[in-house]
């Protein structure tokens, strides 16, 4: 597979990722998510990432604290 084409599936995963996210985010508020909303308030919170042995801890900002705990919440 080209470079290309790997490039283009990477990006086409993001996007439904993305639009994934923001549909539950719909589901989750009832009321309207763009992308870009999506973006700066969900992805764009500060975050340290803890890798031990066995386990990925992910801690997040308290800015965070507005959408990312209904999120998680929600999610399969």
């Amino acid at each position: 597979m080209g470079r290309n084409q790997v490039n283009l599936l990477l990006d086409l995963y993001a996007y439904q990722l993305m639009h994934s996210v923001r549909v539950l985010m719909q589901y989750i508020t009832r009321q309207g998510w763009s992308l870009r909303k999506v973006r700066e308030q969900i992805l764009k919170v500060a975050a340290t990432v803890a890798v031990h042995a066995r386990r990925i801890t992910v801690h997040i900002a308290h800015s965070g604290d507005k959408w990312w705990p209904s999120l998680i919440r929600h999610l399969p």
